[in-house]
């Protein structure tokens, strides 16, 4: 039996428009490229379920169910990572990127995000743990706080370097 991991409360990002058809009925979220929103229960059936939110986390009244591939987990990079080869990206603190869903060797694949323009960017592989998954409380908060100390991590040393 397969586990599907929970993404209940995680914000996702839009990357293409999605309309509900009303052959479905109600229920259903129409989903339009660069809105975020937040998985309020399991995936069941192939479909999320979730609610649009705003850039602040409030919601914005609409939930239903939803086509997962068409959204994705969005992270913020808490850490400097750069890199010499051009299949891997180089982060900076505050960075954000979606991840794609693919993980490899300890490396996960994502691309980042322009929140301002709504837009994607460059594609690479990158260090899972130098990224967290983006939550609109607690990223208003950090701007008041230092950052938290350095842990170790898996990708010292490996395909670039950390500052």
């Amino acid at each position: 039996t397969a586990t599907v991991q929970s993404t209940e409360g995680v914000v996702k990002v839009v990357l293409e428009d999605w309309v509900a058809p009303a052959s479905l009925g109600q229920g259903y979220l129409s989903l339009h490229r660069g809105a975020w929103l937040r998985d309020t229960g399991p995936e069941q059936d192939g479909w999320g379920f979730g609610e649009l939110i705003d850039a602040s986390g409030c919601p914005m009244g609409l939930s239903g169910w939803y086509p997962p591939a068409y959204a994705f987990v969005l992270k913020v990079v808490n850490m400097s990572w750069q890199s010499s080869e051009a299949e891997y990206l180089s982060l900076r603190p505050g960075q954000q990127l979606l991840d794609l869903r693919c993980d490899q060797d300890g490396w996960a694949f994502g691309q980042l995000w322009d929140e301002e323009h709504r837009a994607e960017c460059r594609r690479g592989w990158y260090p899972p743990a130098f990224a967290v998954n983006f939550n609109p409380i607690r990223e208003s908060a950090a701007s008041s706080r230092d950052p938290p100390g350095d842990p170790q991590s898996a990708a010292d040393g490996a395909r670039g370097s950390h500052e």
